[in-house]
């Protein structure tokens, strides 16, 4: 019985890790927003999101009452300012058409 639960955890995973979003290149914006939309913040790509979950092509979000929230924001706050490229990954999972953000890496 163990073995099948764990076979179907990392079916689930899987299949969250190939719907979900990827990119690579610049950030065109770094955005939160404290009224209209409490918590979440939205990073903005240059390019196209490829292969993602949800309907947007340019645009991750952040959910900021996460822990991570603040390294992720500073991250990307980081590599717009310098112009530096970023490698970012999303969860696969939608707020309304934009993806959630995973992970963030500076190149």
């Amino acid at each position: 019985m163990n073995k099948l639960v764990f076979v179907f955890i990392l079916l689930f995973l899987s299949s969250n890790i190939f719907a979900s979003g990827r990119y690579v290149g610049a950030i065109e914006e770094v955005w939160a927003n404290g009224e209209a939309v409490e918590g979440i913040g939205w990073i903005s790509t240059v390019g196209t999101i490829t292969t993602g979950a949800c309907t947007s092509t340019e645009w991750f979000a952040i959910d900021l009452s996460k822990a991570e929230s603040d390294l992720i924001m500073s991250i990307a706050l980081a590599a717009k300012m310098a112009n530096k490229e970023v490698r970012i990954g999303g969860t696969g999972i939608c707020r309304g058409n934009y993806e959630y953000l995973q992970f963030i890496a500076v190149k």
